[in-house]
């Protein structure tokens, strides 16, 4: 009867297994260490601060003189951090939508001081979706805290998850 048992989770874990590598990403992943979850913190404070919309928290993740680049019906627009900052305090102050960001099985890469962050997201507007994409980070850890460096991301309104 346990033989029995344990042949069934054990092939239950083999079937499930091409369904999680298919969502995330075509591998499994490994559960993420602390040092991991120490660079992927800045993200989560920055999601907490959009859904707050509180730009202090989010610009408290940012490294100044940073970079983001949005990639838009495939062109890129880039900003420094101060004007990506300002303008999202204008888009806070104007509206009062609710917003969303949500992560999905990120990936981390750790060297040191640096780390790479790749991140499929959704973006919801009052609890609808209104894109989704891939986020890139480059972190710098400065004095032990981890900060964004740079972002760049996709951002579409097809192929989108259904959360």
């Amino acid at each position: 009867m346990k033989v029995g048992y344990v042949l069934l989770l054990l092939s239950a874990a083999v079937l499930a297994a091409p369904v999680y590598a298919q969502q995330t990403g075509g591998s499994i992943q490994a559960p993420l260490t602390p040092e991991q979850q120490a660079a992927l913190k800045p993200l989560q404070l920055m999601c907490e601060g959009l859904a707050k919309k509180d730009p202090k928290l989010i610009q408290d993740q940012l490294l100044p003189g940073g970079m983001a680049t949005q990639i838009r019906e495939g062109k890129p627009v880039q900003e420094r951090f101060d004007v990506f900052e300002a303008r999202l305090q204008q888009v806070f102050a104007s509206t009062h939508s609710q917003f969303e960001e949500t992560l999905y099985h990120p990936v981390v890469s750790i060297d040191h001081d640096i780390a790479v962050i790749w991140a499929p997201y959704v973006l919801t507007v009052d609890g609808k979706m209104d894109h989704c994409g891939t986020n890139v980070f480059t972190m710098y850890r400065q004095n032990g805290k981890w900060l964004v460096s740079n972002v760049a991301d996709t951002g579409r309104h097809d192929a989108c998850p259904s959360n």
